[in-house]
C-alpha cells in the first residue's frame, strides 16, 4: 500500500501559523485516498505515540490544526497532519443523494462549490451558504462557520449524521437518534467538534428543494426558436437581436444563463452571449448551446 506522504512546510492562509517539518526529514503530512490508507496512518501514529490532526483549507487563525513551531522544530514528528481532500468512499464525485429525501452524503474533502453544483443539478439547495466556495465540508462542519444571512443557522446545523473514525480504527455513526446515557443529543457535540472526536469520513447534510421560480436556474429557463431581444436600435447601428437556443431541444436543464446581449458597433456585429452549459464551458466553446447574431437594416 502506497500512501501520499510528505514533509512540507505547512501554514494557514494568513501566515500567522507555520509548522515546519521535523529535522530528520520524516514524513508527517498524509493524503489518504481510501479507508484502508487512512487506517494505516492511524495505526502508525498510535504505534509512535504521535498526535493526529486533520488539515482542511487552512482558514483557521488559532492553532486548531497544528502549532507554530518556528524556532522550536522537533527532531522527529510529534504530529501527523491528515489531508482528506483526496479521500473517497462514495465514488469519484465524493457526493451521493440520500440516505433520506432532501439529504445528501459527502466525503469531508468535498468543496462547497462542488456540493452546490451537485445540488443545483438535482434541484436542491443549501439553507446556509458562505462566501468561501472553496471551503471543505469537513472543515465547515468542524468549526463554527456562519452563513450569509441572519435568518439561517450556522452551516454545521445542516449536518444530520457523521461517520467518525476513531484512533482504535473503528467507525462510529452519530446521527439525530444518537443519545448519551442521560438522553442528550450526541449530534450537538459532533457539530463543531473541532476535530476532537476523531476523523470524519462521511457527513450527511439536510438540504432543501430549490424553489424553481426564485433562483437563477428558474429565471434562466429558455424556450427554443424564440429570440430574446436585448439589442439597441440607432440610426447608425441598425437593429440587432440575439438568439439563444439549445439546438434540438426545448428545455434548459443544466447550467445558468449569465447574460445574452447583442450589440452593434460601427456597423459590425459583436457577440456578447455567455452561456454556461452542463459541459462546464461557456459561449461558443460549449457545443450544447448556440448563440447567433443578426442585423436587420432600418
Amino acid at each position: 500500500m502506497t500512501i501520499d506522504a510528505s514533509a512540507p512546510v505547512w501554514s494557514n492562509w494568513t501566515g500567522n501559523l507555520v509548522h515546519e517539518p521535523p529535522t530528520d526529514g520524516a514524513s508527517y503530512y498524509f493524503r489518504p485516498t481510501n479507508l484502508a490508507e487512512l487506517k494505516s496512518v492511524l495505526t502508525d501514529a498510535v504505534a509512535k505515540g504521535v498526535t493526529v490532526r486533520v488539515s482542511g483549507q487552512r482558514h483557521s487563525q488559532p492553532p486548531l490544526v497544528t502549532n507554530d513551531n518556528r524556532g522550536a522544530v522537533p527532531p522527529h514528528p510529534t504530529t501527523y497532519l491528515v489531508d482528506m481532500s483526496c479521500y473517497s468512499d462514495l465514488g469519484p464525485d465524493l457526493i451521493v443523494l440520500g440516505p433520506g429525501p432532501s439529504q445528501v452524503t459527502v466525503n469531508p474533502g468535498t468543496k462547497e462549490d462542488e456540493l452546490d453544483a451537485f445540488l443545483t443539478k438535482n434541484n436542491l439547495m443549501l439553507e446556509t451558504v458562505t462566501a468561501g466556495g472553496f471551503f471543505s465540508i469537513g472543515g465547515m462542519t468542524a468549526v463554527d462557520v456562519h452563513g450569509g444571512t441572519v435568518d439561517a443557522p450556522i452551516f454545521a446545523d445542516a449536518a444530520s449524521a457523521f461517520t467518525i473514525l476513531g484512533a482504535d480504527g473503528n467507525e462510529t455513526i452519530i446521527n439525530e437518534l444518537s443519545k448519551d446515557a442521560d438522553g442528550n443529543s450526541l449530534l450537538a457535540f459532533a457539530r463543531v467538534s473541532l476535530g476532537a472526536l476523531g476523523i470524519v469520513t462521511r457527513i450527511t447534510l439536510n438540504v432543501l428543494p430549490r424553489p424553481y421560480a426564485n433562483t437563477l436556474q428558474g429565471g434562466a429557463r429558455l424556450v427554443p426558436e424564440n429570440t430574446i431581444p436585448h439589442g439597441r436600435r440607432t440610426a447608425a447601428e441598425g437593429r440587432f437581436h440575439c438568439n439563444v437556443q439549445r439546438p434540438g431541444g426545448e428545455t434548459y436543464p443544466h447550467g445558468m444563463l449569465l447574460y445574452a446581449l447583442c450589440r452593434g458597433m460601427a456597423g459590425n456585429v459583436q457577440r456578447f452571449c455567455t452561456v454556461v452549459g452542463s459541459c462546464g464551458k461557456s459561449g461558443s466553446d460549449c457545443p450544447e448551446f448556440g448563440c447567433e447574431t443578426e442585423s436587420n437594416g432600418l
